[in-house]
């Protein structure tokens, strides 16, 4: 039996959906391996390719998890651990795009567009990115918010999985709830979404809607 990707909807389908029909397509259904015979190796590397600025993204995400889950172990990784530890991820994934792993394994090994085409990458840009990533770590622990986030029970904390995304229904209905962190209260729940480099615009109401339905 063919497997059939689970139709689901959001702000962003509906923002490329409304653009390019034919990229929706590929981009939530084209790249299975069963729905595309044609070579679905490929679709799907290409399908798992990350620009700089999204990679550099990502990188911040985990290492926020892994601070978050060292207290939920009871060892908080100190500053100066957390940004030794970006900056050997930032290295290993590098090496691990230059040296095209994810022909390999797409989904386990990043693959950077500009090593997928050929582009150049200004050395000096990618410094300043990681410099960038670094700040965002610093500024995490500075801030006034993980001060709050330490006064609650760790073990109450809900992590996203790297596996699959949280989930409940309303009325009938699945609706996904993405976060990187949610803590329940009494009745209520708090969401918390990390992201650099971008302003939320008037239009992306994804993370707003979450806050207001949960907190």
């Amino acid at each position: 039996m063919a497997f059939v990707n689970e139709f689901s909807w959001s702000a962003s389908k509906d923002k490329v959906f409304k653009i390019c029909k034919r990229k929706y397509y590929y981009d939530s259904y084209g790249f299975s391996w069963d729905n595309n015979p044609n070579n679905p190796r490929e679709m799907y590397k290409l399908k798992k390719l990350r620009s700089i600025p999204l990679w550099i993204g990502s990188l911040v995400r985990e290492n926020i998890r892994s601070i978050l889950e060292s207290i939920q172990k009871g060892k908080q990784l100190s500053m100066e651990e957390s940004l030794q530890k970006l900056e050997s991820d930032f290295n290993s994934s590098f090496k691990e795009s230059e040296n095209k792993l994810n022909e390999q394994n797409a989904k386990n090994y990043l693959g950077l567009r500009e090593h997928e085409y050929g582009l150049l990458i200004d050395e000096d840009d990618l410094m300043e990115r990681l410099n960038l990533a670094k700040n965002c770590i610093k500024n995490f622990y500075e801030s006034k918010l993980f001060q709050e986030i330490k006064k609650t029970n760790p073990q109450t904390w809900l992590l996203r999985e790297k596996s699959h995304f949280p989930h409940f229904y309303f009325e009938g209905t699945k609706v996904y709830c993405m976060y990187d962190l949610a803590i329940p209260g009494q009745g209520s729940l708090t969401v918390y979404d990390w992201t650099i480099g971008k302003e939320l615009e008037e239009e992306d109401l994804q993370l707003r809607r979450t806050i207001l339905l949960f907190k």
